[in-house]
């Protein structure tokens, strides 16, 4: 089985929402993923890069990166 990371678009993202993380792995992520793209598009100067993980054709996961990003973000923008 072949996995993919695509890019974020209309036909994969309900897949995407329909992602539940487990109990015992929420203390690895940030939130859940729609939580986690409206913090990236509050800080668009953290330069995030978001892909849907594919295995199979289906979605089966997520992945977010930033890169320049102050090791202390500032506080919310309002």
């Amino acid at each position: 089985m072949e996995i993919e990371l695509r890019e974020v678009t209309a036909e994969n993202l309900p897949g995407l929402l329909a992602i539940r993380i487990p109990a015992g792995q929420a203390r690895f992520v940030g939130g859940q993923i729609q939580d986690v793209m409206a913090d990236a598009d509050k800080f668009p100067e953290a330069n995030p890069w978001s892909r849907a993980v594919h295995l199979a054709g289906d979605v089966v996961g997520f992945v977010m990166i930033s890169w320049d990003v102050e090791p202390d973000p500032p506080a919310e923008r309002g």
